[in-house]
């Protein structure tokens, strides 16, 4: 996460777009719900589940998240499928 986190900053910092930090008391909120919804929950609940299941059942259940991210996003929200992704998701199931 700590990566995740210096890799926006450092996009942030390249990007120069910093008129936002302005206007950044209009999304303080939107940004500390994201923030909690999508990073916290979730590391507490893969930390729940190594702990019930095991961190090897956890590694392959986690494999399913890019495959079904890309499905998904094919199938509701009509994207195309392009050749980048499947090697991109095939080295991350890889890994």
């Amino acid at each position: 996460m700590l990566a995740s986190t210096s890799g926006v900053f450092v996009h942030f910092i390249l990007a120069g777009r910093y008129e936002i930090i302005g206007r950044s008391s209009e999304f303080i909120w939107y940004g500390v719900f994201l923030a909690i919804v999508a990073t916290v929950i979730p590391s507490f609940l893969i930390s729940a589940g190594m702990k019930r299941i095991g961190s090897n059942n956890v590694a392959i259940i986690s494999s399913i998240g890019p495959v079904s991210t890309i499905t998904q996003a094919h199938l509701l929200l009509n994207e195309p499928i392009y050749a980048a992704q499947i090697v991109g998701t095939i080295l991350v199931v890889m890994g």
